[in-house]
């Protein structure tokens, strides 16, 4: 399972965001690296069409290629049901997820 959010680096609101995401992600010890849109256009472009909307910002949350949301309530949603329904731990290699962060 790969849990993404795409993150931007502009504003207060939108690093605090961040901040809050990753620090939840941090505590149940999920896994994540980042990658920066800033480097190439198509970066940017698949962040928008997975969520289908073509002007997208961050941040976004995605599991694979299902959008979840725009919040730290999506990413909290979406590892609770991946725990539910795979009954999985974090820290074990049953439930290793990336994050991946996007930058605009």
């Amino acid at each position: 399972n790969i849990l993404s959010v795409t993150i931007g680096s502009a504003g207060s609101l939108l690093k605090q965001q961040q901040s809050q995401i990753f620090s939840f992600l941090d505590s149940k010890k999920i896994k994540y690296k980042a990658v920066d849109i800033t480097q190439g256009s198509e970066v940017k472009e698949e962040m928008r069409k997975k969520t289908g909307n073509p002007t997208a910002l961050p941040p976004q949350v995605f599991n694979k290629d299902v959008y979840c949301g725009v919040s730290l309530e999506a990413a909290m949603w979406t590892f609770n049901h991946f725990n539910q329904v795979y009954k999985c731990q974090t820290g074990t290699k049953a439930y290793t997820c990336s994050v991946t962060s996007w930058f605009s």
